[in-house]
């Protein structure tokens, strides 16, 4: 079934508002955030509709709505825009200013990457090379997302970042030419991690094939990360290639 224009409009709202809350989103707060112009009884059918078509949930009977990983999936594919770009003019030098030192060792901008995104996006930062072995900043951030304090997902995370090959596999499984690819829920290929999401970049360069990426719950600010991993691939793939002078 196609959704309408109406339900993905709800959609969208609820995705956002989970973002930015971890709760459960009721039709009381549509109605009094959002001018979505219907009445809240049609508010509320169309949230059973996105529910029995698997994009919302209840997760408690009294709870408000929660978004599924399908759901998540459908926002980032089709409800951000692809060429926004909220990125500062003065993050980008920033960004550039740090890496610019050392550009002559992709191993060594990979390190300075990885925390100055952890940094910048309080999520756990991850980068890979044929190279050498994964390296991750921002470890401390992951408990403030309260989904990981469920202890077996939040295992199932730490647990990931201890096997280089695993990772290395995951970040296989994105498919396309996309510059920044992502994976959520059950596209990450365990059952473990349905709760969580990626979104990572790959950097093929001469010979040898880099990967950053950030993982973290499939609830993660995707309109913050898809724009700072496209800037940080270009400054990369820039700099390694800037000529000597």
């Amino acid at each position: 079934m196609a959704l309408t224009d109406r339900q993905i409009q709800i959609l969208k709202y609820i995705i956002e508002e989970f973002i930015a809350s971890a709760r459960p989103v009721g039709s009381q707060i549509l109605e009094d955030k959002y001018n979505i112009g219907v009445s809240p009884a049609t508010i509320r059918n169309e949230m059973a509709v996105l529910t029995q078509e698997n994009f919302l949930f209840q997760p408690h009977v009294s709870a408000g709505r929660v978004p599924t990983t399908q759901a998540m999936r459908f926002y980032v594919r089709n409800l951000i825009n692809p060429n926004e770009d909220n990125v500062t003019a003065q993050e980008e030098v920033s960004l550039k200013t740090k890496l610019y030192p050392k550009r002559h060792d992709l191993n060594m901008m990979l390190d300075e990457a990885v925390d100055l995104l952890a940094d910048q996006l309080k999520s756990i930062v991850v980068a890979s090379s044929d190279e050498e072995e994964m390296n991750f900043s921002g470890l401390s951030y992951l408990f403030d997302y309260p989904e990981f304090m469920e202890i077996e997902l939040a295992r199932q995370v730490l647990s990931l970042l201890d096997e280089e090959k695993m990772f290395w596999d995951i970040f296989h499984l994105g498919k396309g030419d996309e510059p920044v690819i992502t994976l959520i829920g059950e596209e990450l290929g365990s059952q473990n991690l349905y709760g969580c999401g990626l979104v990572y970049t790959p950097l093929q360069i001469s010979h040898h094939v880099s990967y950053v990426g950030v993982i973290g719950s499939y609830r993660m600010d995707y309109k913050q990360i898809i724009p700072r991993l496209r800037l940080l691939r270009r400054l990369i793939l820039g700099l390694v290639q800037q000529p000597e002078n």
